[in-house]
């Protein structure tokens, strides 16, 4: 797996033009919490929001695999 597109390894201005994908957590997470709300188990607008972060950070290609998560644990 190539590790050279991932957000963490970009220069700063592809950084900054992927950090875009922030500007619709606010929408993302109200509509989350709208469509949940005639469910069985509704979100909390705190829950929603860090379902949205997440999200973005994926649409942004910030992930980390299991080795450099491991390695932050220690």
């Amino acid at each position: 797996m190539d590790k050279s597109d991932r957000y963490q390894f970009q220069p700063w201005y592809i950084k900054l033009w992927r950090r875009r994908h922030y500007l619709r957590i606010p929408y993302s997470a109200f509509r989350m919490v709208i469509l949940t709300r005639c469910g069985e188990r509704p979100f909390s607008f705190r829950t929603a929001w860090s379902v949205a972060i997440g999200l973005a950070d994926v649409k942004m290609n910030w992930v980390y695999d299991w080795n450099e998560i491991k390695k932050k644990e220690s």
